[in-house]
């Protein structure tokens, strides 16, 4: 089913980055960033020297993994009360 959610894109209130480099960035931002790998796993490329039975493996583990993050993400959002139905 389709959630639909306001995204914030004003407030800095998503922390992302790293150990290093920490940074705040829009809710808006943050979901544009996982949406982006989304697509970039569905578009991965097979290499040359790859077999198919592994690149089909390595394709749907990537496309798993980043929808996961990506829906995580919006739940999230549910459960903290900011997204209306």
């Amino acid at each position: 089913y389709v959630v639909e959610s306001e995204l914030d894109k004003i407030n800095k209130n998503i922390k992302a980055g790293n150990q290093q480099s920490p940074f705040f960035q829009t809710e808006w931002a943050a979901y544009a960033y996982l949406d982006k790998l989304f697509k970039n796993a569905i578009n991965l490329v097979q290499y040359e020297s790859e077999d198919f039975y592994d690149y089909e493996e390595r394709k749907n583990l990537e496309i798993i993994k980043t929808s996961n993050k990506r829906s995580k993400f919006i739940y999230s959002k549910i459960w903290l009360g900011s997204a209306s139905w």
